[in-house]
């Protein structure tokens, strides 16, 4: 027990000596404080943009699963031991040394979080003062069981148990617990590697889906619907401030480009770069188009090991990106400008240059330059509000008047010195973890695991503190900076619970289901990545577009194009919806295999409503699997109408007196077999057809019948046009010689029973349909009716398609 002891102190020691000599250097944290957060300032793992943190001290906030059944709620609202902290904390500096510091925060945060679920295990199972030393496989299979029951996403799951079977395998090389641990991983992560084989029946599926059952889960919420789009595009004229035009210059960019938003973050105000089209005859032809002539491309640092990079644009969104990069340098070009000379002063002074050497400064000065309120009360109710506004903003950071001067009544000015006001900014410096004394950002090249510091003047997305904020907030004018991934996620209606107003719910704008959209900032990028799935493009190519490192990754966007592709076939069938996009004319005659394919195609069923639905259903596809199935049909056919679809039977059916004498009827002569045009009365599963099956071209047969299929019409017309082509060809036949009368008028005989046998049976087809009402099934499903993007590109791309295959 004493060397397991002796381990864990060894352990800690070490890593603590490790954090203060390699990391701490680099942070403003130290080894003790209980939460490390990131901060543009810093260096290493925790540089650079990141809404996460890691927290070592308490635990209530992990409130899901951690209970198996049975297990009795205990109270989290207390704090992790201090040896246990410190054990945590060396496992994260275990990681972040054998990573050599090419870490994500995340991944960190995932481990440092299934180390607190272990903790609450034992609480749960009655430890008062949990140890390391404690820590058994039944503990860890006990957390593990809970934790992964609540977890819905098969990968995630994966992800977790191979993270805690690593875990395992650290503690029992540290010689830590009493016994040794281990950890068997039940759910493995999907391969993103394939067989040859595999990736044809893929791209088999992908241009051969036709109807969405035919796809994988349904993930349309990650993609951008067409009433958010249009609700972007609106609301272009709404917005008014500053801050507000630079976010949404922020989102369309992400839609235009699908960049990850790190990498849009970290644009640079001279990202752009042109490159002019050489071909004489290009030029001409994109002049004429009313196009560039030159490609643009946008210099960028990749996220996930891509490295720098340039995204080359579309040449029908050139005019877009050039517009929100010039938008956006002139909306920000003042606070630009005032960076540029407070850094050329060593930032001696924060205050703006119109207020640079003045030793008084007026509250209406404050108002104009300093601190301004951007909620709706101090916007509506003016200058008198807002000076009240930057008045109490200043006494609450302990700034105070330095001379009020009275000019009349209740009037007065206010004038403070300028030394308090550069207190005020500098308090406001060290209160908010976005801002730093230096004005930089630092991140890590995650290819190179290089250092990259940035001037925050050099960003091109930055904005004055507080105003990405739609709600209620305190502008403060002369401290700039960039727009984290927690204002944009507000900004787009994810705020995950953390408050905030989005840019819908403030400019009331709402979605095809009456709601404010919940945009992430991912949803742009995968939406534009199943555009480029449903076109095809290959995985090598759509890994360069999107800036990938691994084409594996394409994988997750291919069910998605299928969907897509799918719901485009359904829009299409429909008729009324292919109005939307398409003038081109319906086709006459529909190649058909069976009568559920005929549903499929035109998204149409003929209901007999006296019917129950199932034998409506029934009678249209002829789905009767059990003999139940067909004397359940026939019963209620002959009980609800006048037809009878079996040569009397239904005559007969009606002559009986008690309802057992009927049901014995007809479980003797219930027999019902599909063919491919119309149904045989024959038991033709215990007895072939003697007939040869004749009744499919036409001939008469005793056992022939129809019920009212839904393509049985349009298979009768086939062969009534089949039987006039033969007789066409015959007569040419015998006015050419070839046929002697005898024989052509043996034929002609034959073709004309045949031809009157039709007749009788189409009328018998009127017989049943008139019995029928048309509905139209796409009325019942709006999820045929394009609701997405991808859903447009997808029946653009199907015509393309259609018209390259003519």
């Amino acid at each position: 027990m004493r060397d397991k002891l002796e381990n864990l102190k060894l352990f800690i020691a070490e890593h603590k000596v490790y954090f203060d000599e390699n990391i701490k250097p680099d942070v403003n944290f130290s080894w003790e404080d209980d939460s490390w957060h990131p901060d543009a300032e810093q260096k290493g793992v925790f540089s650079g943009r990141s809404s996460g943190h890691l927290e070592f001290k308490n635990i209530k906030k992990i409130k899901k699963g951690i209970y198996l059944d049975g297990d009795k709620q205990i109270d989290l609202d207390h704090e992790v031991n201090g040896e246990y902290r410190d054990f945590m904390k060396s496992i994260i500096v275990l990681l972040i040394k054998l990573s050599n510091q090419k870490i994500s925060l995340s991944a960190l945060n995932r481990d440092a979080l299934l180390l607190k679920r272990i903790y609450i295990r034992m609480l749960i199972n009655g430890e008062q003062m949990p140890k390391v030393q404690t820590i058994s496989n039944e503990i860890i299979s006990q957390a593990m069981l809970a934790h992964c029951s609540d977890m819905g996403n098969l990968s995630n799951i994966a992800d977790s148990q191979t993270a805690m079977r690593k875990l395992c395998e650290y503690i029992n090389i540290l010689g830590i617990t009493f016994n040794p641990v281990m950890f068997a991983v039940t759910q493995k992560r999907p391969s993103s590697k394939s067989t040859k084989a595999a990736e044809q029946a893929k791209i088999k599926a992908f241009h051969n889906a036709e109807f969405a059952e035919e796809t994988d889960d349904d993930e349309s919420k990650k993609l951008i619907t067409i009433q958010v789009f249009l609700n972007i595009a609106a609301v272009r004229s709404m917005v008014t401030s500053d801050g507000e035009k630079i976010l949404l210059n922020m989102l369309m960019l992400l839609m235009v480009t699908g960049f990850r938003f790190g990498e849009l973050e970290r644009l640079k105000v001279d990202a752009l770069k042109k490159l002019e089209v050489e071909d004489s005859e290009v030029v001409t032809l994109l002049k004429k188009k009313g196009l560039k002539h030159y490609h643009l491309g946008i210099v960028y640092v990749g996220e996930k090991k891509a490295g720098h990079r340039t995204h080359w644009v579309e040449p029908l969104a050139i005019d877009l990106v050039e517009t929100i990069f010039e938008d956006t340098l002139n909306l920000t070009k003042a606070i630009r400008n005032h960076i540029v000379h407070c850094r050329s002063n060593n930032f001696n002074s924060l205050l703006p240059l119109e207020l640079y050497g003045k030793n008084e400064i007026s509250l209406n000065e404050i108002v104009s330059y300093i601190s301004e309120s951007s909620s709706k009360t101090a916007q509506i109710r003016g200058m008198s509000s807002q000076r009240d506004y930057a008045k109490k903003a200043l006494s609450q950071s302990g700034i105070e008047p330095s001379r009020i001067e009275v000019i009349s009544g209740r009037q007065k000015n206010f004038y403070y010195s300028s030394e308090s006001i550069e207190i005020f900014l500098k308090k406001k410096i060290t209160s908010n973890k976005e801002l730093n004394t230096k004005f930089i950002y630092n991140f890590m090249d995650s290819k190179t695991g290089a250092q990259v510091s940035y001037n925050i003047e050099d960003m091109l997305f930055i904005v004055s503190e507080g105003s990405a904020s739609l709600a209620r907030s305190s502008v403060t004018k002369p401290l700039p900076v960039r727009v984290s991934m927690s204002d944009m996620l507000k900004f787009v209606g994810s705020n995950n619970g953390q408050g905030g107003v989005s840019l819908f719910s403030k400019y009331n704008l709402i979605d095809e289901n009456g709601n404010f959209p919940e945009l992430t900032t991912h949803m742009p990028r995968h939406t534009i990545n199943t555009f480029l799935a449903i076109a095809g493009i290959t995985d090598h190519l759509q890994a360069v577009m999107m800036g990938r490192v691994d084409i594996s990754q394409n994988a997750a966007y291919q069910h998605l194009a299928i969907e897509q592709r799918a719901l485009a076939s359904e829009v299409i069938s429909s008729g009324t919806q292919l109005a939307l996009f398409t003038d081109e004319p319906k086709q006459e005659c529909l190649p058909v295999s069976n009568a559920l394919d005929l549903i499929k195609t035109t998204t149409k069923i003929s209901i007999n409503h006296k019917l129950n639905i199932g034998n409506a259903i029934a009678q249209n596809t002829h789905s009767f699997t059990t003999k139940e199935d067909k004397i359940s049909f026939l019963d209620d056919v002959f009980e609800s109408c006048s037809l009878d679809l079996m040569a009397g039977l239904g005559e007969v059916w009606s002559l009986e007196e008690s309802k057992s004498e009927k049901r014995s009827l007809l479980n003797r002569h219930a027999d019902l077999h599909p063919l491919d045009f119309g149904s045989c009365m024959r038991k033709l599963q215990a007895w072939s057809c003697p007939y040869s099956m004749k009744c499919q071209d036409g001939s008469t047969c005793p056992y022939f019948t129809v019920i009212g299929r839904a393509d049985d019409g349009v298979k009768l017309e086939q062969k009534v046009l089949l039987l006039q082509q033969q007789i066409h060809e015959l007569d040419n036949l015998f006015m050419s010689g070839v046929l002697t009368q005898d024989e052509y008028d043996e034929i002609i005989n034959d073709f004309s029973y045949r031809s009157e046998n039709l007749k009788r049976i189409k009328k018998d087809s009127i017989n049943i349909e008139s019995t029928k009402m048309n509905i139209r099934l796409i009325d019942f499903d709006v999820d045929k009716k394009p609701k997405t993007l991808a859903t447009i590109f997808a029946v653009e791309q199907k015509k393309l398609e259609n018209v390259n295959n003519a």
